[in-house]
Order: C-alpha cells, then sequence, then structure tokens
C-alpha cells in the first residue's frame, strides 16, 4: 500500500499543561479503513512503541500522551504485516501552564510622602497541584538597591493575601516588588510563573 493514504490523526495537536484531555483521540486509517493497532501497525510514543499487547494498548498509548510534560513531541505510526512499508507521524506541542500572580500598588504613583496599598493576589485558573498560599514575603527595592523584605499573610477565610499598607519617603525614587526566589514551589518543567 502507498504511504500517501496511511494516516495518524491526533486531536488535539496542542494543548496547556494540565488542560483536560478527555477528548484527546488517536486514529490510524488507510485511506476510509481504520486500522487495528498491533495488527495493522504500532505506535511510538516519546521512545516507548505501544503494539496492542499488556500495557502497551491505545489506552496505554493515550495516556502515555497525556502524561508528557510540555514540549514538542513526535507521535509516529508504523505500518506492520500488509501496511509494513507505511508510515505517518503527528507532532504534538504541550505549551507551560501559566502561574499567574498578581501584585497591585495603589496608588501606583505617590508624590511625596505617606503610603501605598501593596494586594498580592493569586491569578485565575491557579492550578490546585502548586500551593500559591505559602508566599510569606515579598521583596522590595528602592531605585534597583534592595531593601527589607515586606511579610505577606494568606487570609484562608477570603482566600487572598491581606492587604499591606507600605510607606514611602518625601522622595524621587523607584519602588520594585516581587518575591523571592523559590518562594513558591514548582515544577518548572511544567509551569511559566507571571508577576
Amino acid at each position: 500500500p502507498p504511504d500517501e493514504h496511511f494516516t495518524l490523526a491526533v486531536d488535539p495537536t496542542s494543548w496547556t499543561w494540565g488542560d483536560d484531555l478527555s477528548g484527546l483521540s488517536l486514529e490510524v486509517t488507510f485511506g476510509s479503513t481504520d486500522l487495528t493497532l498491533g495488527t495493522h501497525y504500532t505506535l511510538t510514543v516519546n521512545g516507548v512503541v505501544y503494539d496492542g499487547t499488556d500495557g502497551k494498548t491505545m489506552s496505554d498509548a493515550v495516556n502515555a500522551i497525556k502524561a508528557l510534560k510540555p514540549g514538542t513531541y513526535t507521535i509516529r505510526a508504523q505500518g506492520i504485516s500488509d501496511y509494513a512499508s507505511s508510515s505517518d507521524e503527528a507532532a504534538i506541542t504541550i505549551e507551560k501552564a501559566k502561574l499567574n500572580l498578581n501584585i497591585g500598588v495603589s496608588p501606583a504613583t505617590k508624590v511625596g510622602s505617606g503610603s501605598v496599598t501593596i494586594q498580592v493576589s493569586l491569578g485565575s485558573g491557579w492550578p490546585a497541584a502548586v500551593d500559591g498560599t505559602e508566599l510569606k514575603q515579598l521583596t522590595v527595592t528602592r531605585d534597583g538597591t534592595a531593601q527589607d523584605p515586606i511579610s505577606l499573610t494568606y487570609n484562608e477565610s477570603t482566600k487572598q493575601y491581606n492587604a499591606i499598607s507600605f510607606s514611602v519617603s518625601n522622595a524621587d525614587a523607584s519602588y520594585t516588588f516581587g518575591i523571592p526566589s523559590g518562594a513558591i514551589i514548582y515544577d518548572s518543567d511544567c509551569y511559566a510563573l507571571n508577576i
């Protein structure tokens, strides 16, 4: 059989880590004929060959794809028996999930001395797998020079960090607020922290 009729279809071909993949499907066809794993072809997912035997079923291959960390992967269908000269590949791309941490300062610009209110919040869609409630401090820099950190408290009843009042002196200065390195533990292979 000619290669151009042997087709591997993966749907979807791209998603974000942690997305619901209950509808993920793999299908290998020859023309309009559905082919069977182990009878007509094998699948290779991340270096593992699935041939329809115990532990190497279509369900196992789909679960292996669902378990992949972010990156770009090639899934390969290789024909066997009557289809031995046929193969096809499909690329899938898994993006890192975004951990959005918001640091709001009000007012954003202050003339003269006084105080500003800082509100830290976890962005929408924060995954349950990452504990964003353990943040204890904000870093502070004034005109590029590190200052004493600010303490944070997470309020379990409101599910938010308590607002902080921060005093600024009567000076022409620029302040930057951030989080200490390693303050939120997450798998950097799977998540990207956005502040």
